[in-house]
Parts: structure tokens; sequence; C-alpha cells
């Protein structure tokens, strides 16, 4: 994306968007097959899912915007994505006395938090059109 034209960047955008959301539906078909078919239990399955998504889509953001060249939105993302994290893990064992599913959802709620940011600041999800899309 560096090298990219505005147009030309807004189509990897757009197809990093939908190979991302076209894989967590793979994953989502995967889960349910694993649930329901196979009869595999686990109480933390549908938190890694959400886990799945939402540090996977932060992480894609991330590298989005580092790719429209907002290094520095890049390096508060990071940073915002530490703290939250670390300070949520910190109130979810010490005060509510979640412990091994504050692991799942500290990261998720730091990656919620740097969507955010990112789309704030960048507008990185505005960027996505249909007309973008490139089937090859």
């Amino acid at each position: 994306m560096l090298d990219c034209t505005d147009k030309d960047r807004n189509k990897v955008i757009t197809n990093s968007l939908l190979i991302y959301h076209a894989g967590m539906m793979l994953s989502v078909v995967a889960f349910v097959i694993t649930r329901f078919v196979v009869g595999y239990q686990n109480p933390y399955m549908w938190y890694l899912l959400l886990y799945m998504y939402f540090v996977g889509l932060g992480q894609l953001a991330q590298q989005l915007v580092r790719g429209m060249k907002r290094n520095a939105d890049y390096a508060v993302s990071g940073i915002l994505l530490t703290l939250i994290q670390g300070i949520s893990n910190i109130v979810f064992i010490l005060a509510f006395g979640i412990k091994e599913i504050s692991l799942l959802l500290a990261p998720i709620l730091a990656a919620v938090a740097v969507l955010l940011y990112l789309q704030g600041r960048t507008h990185v999800f505005s960027k996505f059109h249909k007309r973008d899309i490139d089937k090859q």
C-alpha cells in the first residue's frame, strides 16, 4: 500500500477486509461444526471466536493504517492497545475476580477500542467500496 495511488489503496483495503471476513465466516462454520456436529464442548469457545474476530480485525486495521502512511495513528493505536489490555486485565482479575476469561476479554476490549480509535482518526473502514472489489 505504501506505493499505491489513493484508488489502488482503496482496492487493497476493500479486498483485505473482504478476504478477512470470508476467512472469519469459514471460522464460524468450523466452530459450529466443532460445537454441534462433533460435540466438542468448551465454555470458552464463543469467547475465542470473538477474540479471533476483534483481535484479527484490529491487527488488520493497524496494518492498513500503517499502509496509509498514518504512522502516528499506527503508533498511538499500539500504545492504546497495550494500555487498555493491561489495565483491563488487572481490573478483571482484581476487581471482578475473573481469571481465565480475562485473557480473552481484555484483548477483545482493547481491540474494539483500537478499532474505534482508528476509524475515528483515519476512516479506514469507510474506504471499503463495492466497486473496488477485485475478483482476481
